[in-house]
């Protein structure tokens, strides 16, 4: 495993490991003091102990809902429908083989971009 795995690995087991359970104990009681002196809202108090509860619970609360989700069938792609080929429609070639001219791009003559002779 390279360093950047074992840095991640390492971070991931500081904080979920038990300094977080302290850390996230000191947070509960320092919420609860402020909320019971009426310095801290209930809402704001509320947010933090749910956001520490799930920060501590992420690993089992992902793991139950993988273990939810039922197993998807593999997708079979359809057969391809048969288009009938039809043999009646006009012929961008003559019968030779040869591809047809080409139309002018402009019927202006006096258009000096046209790469042809003026027409007097």
């Amino acid at each position: 495993m390279n360093s950047v795995g074992q840095a991640v690995d390492w971070l991931v087991a500081l904080i979920s490991g038990p300094l977080a359970g302290v850390l996230l104990t000191l947070a509960i009681a320092f919420v609860a003091f402020e909320l019971l002196s009426g310095r801290m809202a209930m809402r704001r108090g509320l947010s933090v102990l749910i956001g520490g509860f799930i920060l501590v619970g992420a690993f089992d609360i992902a793991q139950t809902l993988i273990s939810v989700i039922p197993e998807r069938p593999t997708l079979r792609t359809p057969p391809a429908a048969t288009v009938p080929i039809r043999d009646d429609y006009p012929r961008t070639f003559s019968p030779d083989g040869a591809p047809p001219k080409p139309e002018p791009a402009h019927n202006n003559p006096f258009d000096p971009y046209a790469g042809g002779q003026p027409v007097n």
